[in-house]
């Protein structure tokens, strides 16, 4: 997988979570090209900036996803990151990847893949893009 440096992200979040990723990503070195969330989620106001309601996004298919990465598709981007271990997007990734011809990276695979790394397990996996094709 070649390097990802200039991204654009989909979220299921409001604009006031998808600001804090933008200065997330703009902190630690991306370009971002584009972002698309979905409104979706608030923050409950009386528990810390990190606690979020997440109503409304595990309930979202699969082809949610999907659409939201196909409306942001740019040729600019070096990759594309689906945001948020509560929105749907692994079994989307591969078809994603196929169809882009770019990395498509989510939250959850990027969390297993590290989980793997941690515990010296390596592995090549079909079908789940080409983060577990190494």
């Amino acid at each position: 997988m070649s390097e990802i440096k200039k991204v654009s992200v989909a979220t299921p979040y409001v604009d006031e979570i998808n600001d804090e990723l933008k200065t997330f990503l703009k902190d630690n070195g991306f370009t971002l090209i584009k972002l698309k969330g979905l409104g979706l989620g608030e923050r409950k106001k009386r528990y810390p900036i990190s606690d979020i309601e997440i109503s409304g996004i595990g309930i979202q298919e699969p082809y949610v996803s999907y659409k939201l990465i196909r409306k942001i598709f740019t040729d600019e981007a070096d990759g594309f990151f689906i945001s948020c271990t509560n929105f749907r997007a692994v079994e989307t990734i591969q078809m994603l990847e196929d169809d882009l011809g770019k990395p498509v990276i989510s939250s959850n695979q990027a969390s297993l893949a590290i989980a793997l790394k941690r515990l010296g397990i390596k592995s090549n996996v079909k079908g789940f893009g080409s983060l577990f094709e190494r």
